[in-house]
């Protein structure tokens, strides 16, 4: 869904009220082997998250809903691309709205507490101020029935590690709760290491910057008002001498989808016939900037 203002100008203007922004439901299907976004943008008056790419680049977006009433694993593979591309975003989980309805996704209605996320406070009491600022940090996990714990040399979710090239990772992922047929870490070339459940450690060496998370998934269980049994948690960051992970891939990828939104804009959009340039230029310059963020993580992807 695409609107007026801009949802950057529409987010800094939350933001200087201290409001944290997220963006719900990401993606109706999950995206091919080929990350092909022909199904993403199938359907013109939809709901997917189409700004979220330019967005998040811009830097007006704190957390992305990892779980949603619609497909978990297409909001994961928008979330590990953007991740590559050194942008830093929470995840997070929304139950959308709570009717008389079984459960999404053609229903986007779901009982509360069925998607649940957790941010980790610190020393600090329970207050709204003090999830936000978790949030903002990334010290988050979601799930829908899972407890999942991570852990990179000691560090939890949203700590950013700066090290060298050579330095040692040991991380270390836990889950407890029914259900849990794989519990896998991640990162920005995909699964590292995987088991069936309980406890799960993988080490290396650190050789390029990089992002790192644990996922735990199953089938559906009769505790999960759900299709499928998942828990993410937010990444730690592992930096190399500040500098943050670029993959050619991952900001390729994005560039391209930037050109389809806009065709699609174009296309598809509805505006006035007396303002539509200026609305639509003004969305055009937002894609523009976030263009010129995905070119220079593409230009020092291999430095």
């Amino acid at each position: 869904m695409i609107g007026h203002p801009t949802r950057p100008r529409a987010s800094e203007e939350l933001r200087s009220l201290s409001a944290t922004v997220g963006y719900a439901h990401p993606s109706h299907s999950a995206f091919p082997p080929d990350w092909s976004t022909d199904q993403f943008f199938g359907y013109p008056r939809s709901v997917e998250a189409r700004e979220l790419v330019a967005d998040a680049a811009l830097g007006v977006v704190d957390s992305v809903d990892v779980l949603s009433p619609l497909m978990h694993e297409g909001a994961i593979f928008l979330y590990h691309r953007l991740l590559s591309c050194g942008i830093r975003l929470a995840a997070t989980a929304g139950t959308d709205v709570f009717l008389s309805f079984s459960h999404g996704p053609v229903v986007a209605s779901n009982p509360p507490g069925w998607a649940r996320v957790y941010a980790h406070l610190g020393d600090e009491q329970l207050s709204v101020a003090a999830f936000q600022t978790a949030i903002r940090a990334g010290r988050t996990i979601v799930t829908n029935g899972p407890w999942l714990t991570f852990a990179v040399n000691g560090h939890g979710p949203g700590d950013v590690l700066d090290l060298g090239s050579g330095d040692r990772l040991t991380m270390t992922a836990t889950v407890t709760g029914p259900g849990v047929k794989e519990l896998t870490i991640v990162g920005p070339d995909g699964v590292l290491a995987a088991g069936e459940s309980g406890e799960l450690t993988f080490e290396s060496t650190v050789d390029k910057p990089g992002w790192y998370a644990a996922i735990a998934r199953g089938p559906k269980h009769l505790d999960v008002l759900d299709s499928s049994v998942l828990a993410h948690t937010s990444p730690i960051y592992v930096d190399i001498a500040g500098r943050r992970v670029a993959r050619l891939a991952d900001a390729s990828w994005c560039l391209d989808f930037l050109d389809t939104l806009q065709a699609f804009a174009t296309e598809h959009g509805h505006f006035a016939p007396e303002t539509r340039d200026e609305r639509l230029g003004e969305l055009v310059a937002v894609l523009d900037d976030a263009r010129t963020y995905y070119r220079t993580v593409a230009e020092t992807a291999n430095q």
